[in-house]
């Protein structure tokens, strides 16, 4: 059961990128046109004096460091097991807009969690790349999405050799919310958001951290 969470958690969180990327204010160099499009887009709202919905419109990126799957409600029950982020690559953007569109983009995004359990350790890679569309709204604290079209690829490498099948799933964090509860808060340039099973509405992980990068 603790694994199926956190089989759940991982690919939301998934909207990461690298800590020192996360500082940035535009587009990394080599970006395409539609990236920095994103990472540049003037929507109104989301100044860094709002807070609640029209704080959300902008494009965000998460802290990897609170995909750590050790917050996960109920690992520390795990006997002999230990979870760390081993880094991230490339780049993840969600943009929430003042029209009520949303986008999320994978640019060739990765992060590793590195795992010890009962003196067995692994190291897995999950790989993301592509984009998904949704319309959304803010209903008692939570984003409610409508997913749109979709076109997202993930892969997994276990210990540097591929993982078959992908225990992960390949939705996008729109199809996520749309099943269970994401409550959020949102004041300035921080998003927190805590993440819900949608079979029991009970906390999988709280105070997933995103910042922004565009308003």
């Amino acid at each position: 059961m603790r694994f199926a969470l956190l089989a759940l958690a991982l690919p939301l969180a998934a909207c990461g990128s690298d800590p020192d990327a996360a500082s940035t204010s535009g587009p990394e160099d080599g970006a395409d046109a539609s990236t920095a499009e994103l990472a540049s887009s003037d929507a109104p709202g989301g100044s860094a004096g709002t807070t609640g919905a029209d704080c959300l419109v902008g494009t965000w990126q998460i802290d990897p460091a609170t995909m750590d799957p050790s917050r996960v409600q109920g690992m520390d029950e795990i006997p002999d097991a230990d979870f760390s982020v081993g880094g991230s690559e490339g780049r993840a953007l969600i943009t929430f807009e003042s029209d009520g569109d949303a986008i999320q983009r994978f640019e060739d995004f990765s992060v590793t969690i590195n795992a010890s359990v009962m003196g067995q350790t692994m190291s897995v890679r999950n790989n993301y790349s592509g984009t998904a569309r949704a319309t959304y709204r803010v209903e008692d604290g939570r984003i409610v999405a409508e997913p749109g079209e979709a076109d997202l690829t993930a892969t997994v490498s276990l210990n540097g050799g591929s993982a078959e099948p992908n225990p992960f799933a390949t939705e996008s964090v729109f199809e996520t919310w749309e099943r269970g509860r994401s409550a959020f808060t949102c004041e300035g340039d921080e998003l927190l958001i805590d993440i819900y099973n949608p079979e029991d509405d009970t906390l999988v992980i709280e105070d997933v951290r995103y910042t922004r990068v565009a308003s």
